[in-house]
């Protein structure tokens, strides 16, 4: 993640780097992330630093209460306690528009994600689902607000 600007001591903005939470979060995608306090919950996107080697990363909160990006098989390796979590990932911009995650319409979206990424079993029946459900969820996003 790249630190792009500072707006308050509660919100920055940073930009995506990497795939992991390809296809729904792209490479240089930029989102707005709120500085806790908050309270984790399945389904939800956060930025994540690694404490032992302060990297920071942007995956979503699973019903087992680990942490994994959308194109990953497998939750991170990272102990929880080797994780602290920076902020929560409020909305994505994209062509200068503020899309907010968490609209009423899209919340049961992001946790029907989550299950689908925490799905133990078959996992490699349910990619081309998981990937599937991120563009439509990333294009319904883009076109209802």
């Amino acid at each position: 993640m790249n630190k792009t600007s500072q707006h308050s001591s509660f919100i920055e903005v940073v930009e995506v780097q990497g795939q992991s939470m390809w296809p729904y979060l792209k490479d240089k995608d930029l989102l707005v992330i709120k500085k806790p306090p908050f309270k984790l919950e399945v389904g939800n996107i956060y930025l994540l630093a690694n404490k032992k080697n302060k990297k920071q990363l942007v995956h979503r909160f699973l019903p087992d209460r680990s942490f994994k990006g959308d194109n990953n098989f497998y939750p991170d390796h990272i102990a929880f306690g080797d994780l602290q979590v920076i902020g929560h990932v409020t909305h994505r911009i994209h062509k200068q528009k503020w899309i907010n995650l968490h609209s009423n319409h899209l919340l049961k979206l992001h946790k029907t994600m989550a299950l689908f990424s925490y799905q133990k079993e078959h996992k490699k029946l349910l990619r081309p689902f998981v990937y599937l459900y991120a563009f439509i969820l990333r294009y319904l996003e883009e076109k209802i607000q």
